[in-house]
C-alpha cells in the first residue's frame, strides 16, 4: 500500500512538471549569459520531493548527461502552480553558459 502511494505521488509530480515544462525551459534559458542552450532536456522521472517538500527537477543541455543542471521548486505559491526558486548546474555547464 505504501509503495502504491508513492508511485502515485510522483506521478503527480511528474506530471505537474510536465505540465509545467515550458516555464521550466524559459527559466533554464534565462541562466545562460553566452546563448549555448541549444537543447534542453527535462530527466522527468528524476524528479523528486526533498525532506524539505521542495520539487527537485534534474535535466541536462545541448544532449549531454555532463551538462547537467538541477531547478528547485515550490507548489501552489500564491495560485502558481510551480514557483522556481533555484538553479544549479555541473562545472561544465557552469563554463558553457557563464554562470
Amino acid at each position: 500500500m505504501y509503495h502504491e502511494e508513492k508511485i502515485k505521488q510522483h506521478e503527480e509530480l511528474v506530471g505537474l512538471v510536465k505540465e509545467e515544462t515550458p516555464k521550466i525551459k524559459r527559466y533554464v534559458h534565462k541562466q545562460d549569459q553566452r546563448n549555448a542552450i541549444k537543447t534542453i532536456t527535462i530527466e522527468y522521472q528524476k524528479t523528486h520531493m526533498t525532506p524539505m517538500y521542495e520539487i527537485e527537477i534534474e535535466g541536462y543541455i545541448n544532449n549531454d548527461k555532463k551538462l547537467g543542471f538541477e531547478v528547485d521548486a515550490d507548489t501552489e505559491t500564491e495560485g502558481v502552480k510551480l514557483s522556481l526558486d533555484g538553479f544549479g548546474c555541473s562545472m561544465k555547464m557552469q563554463k558553457l553558459i557563464g554562470f
